[in-house]
This record gives structure tokens, C-alpha cells and sequence, in this order.
């Protein structure tokens, strides 16, 4: 017991001193944004994301070591206008998110709607405004301005990606039960029947159909991902809680990633319709009973039990890991030196 709590410090402290690198980091890149407006230097967005991009690998990778799996259709790696959607598990699945769209070249255009609230994020906001991501208040008609403006921007691009979490907030037993009591009262008809998700929590139609309508047919399609953890839990940010991802290096969380492509959704209940998908899909996954994927070949084995399995879909494996670590932490470590060496005069 005691050598464990001895573990779990040990284990903190050292996310702690890696923060301090990554907040480091994050200082350099912000003075040299200032750097390039001042410069008035040509569009830059793209590289400083990329180097954002490794830069955060290199600094957590080492609290996400498992495997991701992925089943794609390689019409993601042509296609160069596209809305992205995706289920929402956890507060740091963005990261596995991230990792999976920059494998399919789909990272360095992308465009994220999030909440009002982030922007306001040390550092981070600042960054998340200069690559142009666009920021909801969750009022119908000023959203409706805002998605309007940012879209329009956004078309004026060749390539765009732009990403949205149609069920507003990730799975957790809170959101899980605001959801049961919102579909108590306002039941879901699909194809007839009541559509009551469990494993998924009720996507919200408004802002998926003001994005539809703003694009008015400018996307080439949509990249629909269906995310789950490996191995299966009910409620992930419950269990895989920040405490636990930090401290406990015994238990690590993995992901599995099912990646469809559709180019005809102009279905009013498109959104009802993909989240029923994702819904059968984890009912079937949940019937491994906390197995762990542990290999291609078992992740092959799940899929044709999910999926109806197409010929031209690509089974890959691939890690949070970024080939830049060793340059970033080099820097950090004649950083630090250069600092000692400083104060010992």
C-alpha cells in the first residue's frame, strides 16, 4: 500500500515537471505567433498547428501508451472538404482524436466548434482563435450569426475539415441522466419507432443543420467516427478519471476508432441516423465484457461481429507518439541547464 502511494506521487510529480515543459513550449510558440504578425509573414496557421500538434504528443504520450485502432475508409485521404463528426467519451479524447486525423492528413485544416468557454483558456484560447476555430454561446440566434460568419470564412479555403460533437458535452453518468429526462419529456421518433440511445447520449439536430446550411453544399462529405475505449467502460470519464490517468500507470486506457465516410447527407434525420449506428455499435462491443483488444487480429475479429466489413477499408494500428519528441525535450533539457547555470552565478 504505502510503496503504491509512493508510486502515484512520483507519478504526479512527473506529470508536473512535464506540464512545466509543455507550458514552456507553449510560451515559445506564443512569442513567436507575435513574432509573425508582426512580420506580417504569409499564412503560418498550418505550421504552427503542426508544431502545437507534436509539441502536446511529445508532453502526454507518455499517459497514453496503448494502441489505437483504427478502421477507415481510404476515401478520408482524398476527399479535401469535409464536416467531421464524432461521439464524445472523455475530456482528453480530443488528443486520441487529434492522433487519428493526423495519420489520414486530415489535421492540418481542421476547424473545431467548441464551447464559448474555451477561449478564455490561458494560452491555449489565444491559440485556439488564431487557427480559427469557431466558439458557441449556445443561444440559437447569435450561434446562428457566428456559425454563418465562421463557415463563410472557412469556404474561402481549398481544403477544410471542420469538426463538431453533435451530443454537446462527453458521456459521463451526469450527462447520461440530463439526457434520459430531456428524452422522457421530449420523445425521439425514427423510423417509427422511439429512439433512446444508451450507449450514446441523444445528438442535438440544430447546430448540424445551421452548419449544413451555411456550407449549402460545399463539403465533399462526411467523416463520420464512431470512438470507443478499450476495453469497454459504461461511463469512461467516470472511471478513467484525471486522478487516475496521472497517478496510475497499471491501468492505461486505449481506443478504438471506426471511421465511415458518407457523401449523401441531406436525410433530415442524418445525425438520429449515424447516432443510432454508434449506439447498436457499442451493444455489441459492451458483449466483450471488459476484454482488452490486444491485437489486429483481434480488433479484425470484434469488427466483423460490429460491422458489415467492406474490401476497400484499412485496419491500421498506430500510438500517440510524436517523431519530434527527442528535439522537443532536447530543448527543454539544455533550457533547464542553462537556467541552473544562470543562477549558480
Amino acid at each position: 500500500m504505502l510503496l503504491s502511494k509512493i508510486k502515484r506521487i512520483a507519478n504526479f510529480l512527473l506529470f508536473g515537471v512535464v506540464m512545466i515543459f509543455y507550458f514552456e513550449g507553449i510560451i515559445l510558440l506564443g512569442f513567436l505567433l507575435i513574432i509573425i504578425t508582426l512580420l506580417r509573414v504569409g499564412d503560418a496557421t498550418k505550421y504552427i498547428k503542426r508544431i502545437w500538434f507534436h509539441l502536446t504528443i511529445s508532453v502526454l504520450s507518455f499517459l497514453f501508451p496503448k494502441p489505437i485502432y483504427i478502421y477507415y475508409d481510404p476515401k478520408i485521404l482524398r476527399k479535401t472538404k469535409n464536416i467531421v463528426i464524432s461521439n464524445h467519451l472523455t475530456e482528453y479524447d480530443w488528443l486520441m482524436l487529434f492522433t487519428v486525423l493526423y495519420r489520414l492528413k486530415r489535421f492540418d485544416n481542421i476547424c473545431i466548434i467548441l464551447k464559448n468557454s474555451l477561449r478564455n483558456i490561458p494560452l491555449l484560447g489565444y491559440g485556439m482563435k488564431y487557427f480559427g476555430y469557431i466558439f458557441l454561446n449556445r443561444k440559437l440566434e447569435k450561434d446562428r450569426e457566428i456559425i454563418s460568419e465562421g463557415i463563410k470564412r472557412l469556404k474561402k479555403n481549398n481544403e477544410y475539415d471542420l469538426l463538431f460533437f453533435p451530443e454537446g458535452t462527453y458521456l459521463d453518468s451526469v450527462s447520461s441522466q440530463v439526457c434520459k429526462e430531456y428524452m422522457d419529456k421530449n420523445p425521439c421518433i425514427l423510423n417509427g419507432q422511439i429512439f433512446r440511445p444508451t450507449e450514446v447520449l441523444l445528438p442535438r439536430v440544430t447546430g448540424f443543420n445551421l452548419i449544413k446550411e451555411s456550407l449549402n453544399g460545399d463539403a465533399d462529405g462526411i467523416i463520420d467516427i464512431t470512438m470507443l475505449v478499450n476495453p469497454y467502460k459504461k461511463y469512461p470519464q467516470d472511471y478513467y478519471t484525471y486522478t487516475k490517468t496521472l497517478t496510475d500507470f497499471t491501468d492505461r486506457v486505449g481506443f478504438v476508432f471506426y471511421l465511415d465516410y458518407i457523401e449523401n447527407y441531406n436525410d433530415k434525420n442524418f445525425i438520429y441516423k449515424r447516432f443510432k449506428i454508434k449506439d447498436d455499435i457499442f451493444k455489441v462491443y459492451k458483449k466483450l465484457k471488459n476484454k482488452r483488444i490486444s491485437s489486429l487480429c483481434e480488433f479484425k475479429m470484434l469488427t466483423q461481429k460490429i460491422k458489415k466489413e467492406n474490401d476497400t477499408f484499412k485496419y491500421e494500428i498506430i500510438y500517440v507518439h510524436s517523431e519530434w519528441a527527442p528535439f522537443f525535450y532536447t530543448i527543454f533539457i539544455y533550457t533547464v541547464l542553462f537556467g541552473y547555470r544562470l543562477c549558480k552565478k
